[in-house]
């Protein structure tokens, strides 16, 4: 054979090589890529909760030094800080991560999404002098002085059910991959939520909506796809809950200004 018709021969078996190589690569990948997606959005999830749970302590770090729960930020104020006690002019926003002594990226998800941050605002006044209480224990002033219904304008829906639980003194919510109804954080656009979902609120659908309304109302649910997804991660504490977080005896600390 003639020694040039040798070296294409060659040439054409190591692209015929090459090319398999390139194909076997490719199905390699698609075989990877959706198991590398559910492992990422799985550590998103994770972090998310993870979030959700260092804001949660730090509020309770705050109220067992502080006495009383801080207020919600505005989407719009960028210095992350709580408003004076007492003085909350919304009960649904961000959370004061300033305030809480806390990076700014807490306030956010794993998805890079602002978090909602609601109160009991009664919650947010501090009591100096114990008032008339049934507690059992005596010389308790603050937020666990404070003698009120259990039930608070805060309060979360099961979704597609009548059941309320409407004695929520905290909540904290973010809302999930899809982002749909997230504070904006960028005050020029005339909504401060991104993406407002829809049905509207109802007892039977628009969770997400619900939760992207600005009011006391919210929803919790399991995930769910389709025309209306509900993918949003919550966190919720009631006024005991949220004494007991950092080991506690329930409404029987003694607060201290």
């Amino acid at each position: 054979m003639h020694p040039r018709a040798l070296i294409l021969n060659q040439q054409g078996f190591s692209l015929a090589e090459t090319a398999i190589a390139i194909a076997i690569l490719a199905i390699v990948i698609g075989l990877l890529v959706p198991t590398l997606l559910s492992v990422r959005v799985a550590e998103q999830a994770r972090a998310t909760a993870q979030n959700l749970q260092t804001v949660m302590r730090s509020i309770a770090a705050f109220v067992q030094s502080s006495g009383y729960v801080p207020c919600p930020i505005h989407p719009d104020n960028p210095s992350g800080d709580s408003a004076p006690r007492g003085s909350c002019d919304i009960a649904v926003g961000m959370v004061p991560f300033q305030s809480l002594g806390l990076p700014q990226a807490f306030a956010k998800d794993a998805y890079g999404r602002w978090l909602t941050y609601a109160v009991d605002v009664r919650l947010a006044k501090y009591v100096p002098t114990p008032p008339d209480t049934a507690l059992p224990v005596s010389g308790t002033h603050g937020l666990c002085g404070m003698t009120y219904s259990a039930t608070s304008a805060l309060n979360v829906r099961i979704e597609n059910t009548a059941t309320f639980q409407n004695n929520i003194a905290v909540m904290l919510l973010s809302h999930g991959a899809n982002g749909r109804g997230a504070y904006k954080y960028v005050p020029e656009f005339d909504a401060d939520r991104m993406n407002l979902p829809t049905p509207a609120c109802s007892a039977s659908a628009g969770g997400e909506r619900c939760n992207a309304s600005d009011n006391l109302g919210f929803v919790a649910g399991l995930p769910t796809q389709g025309s209306d997804p509900f993918d949003d991660v919550y966190l919720y504490l009631d006024r005991n809950a949220l004494v007991t977080y950092l080991g506690n005896q329930p409404c029987a600390t003694e607060w201290r200004q």
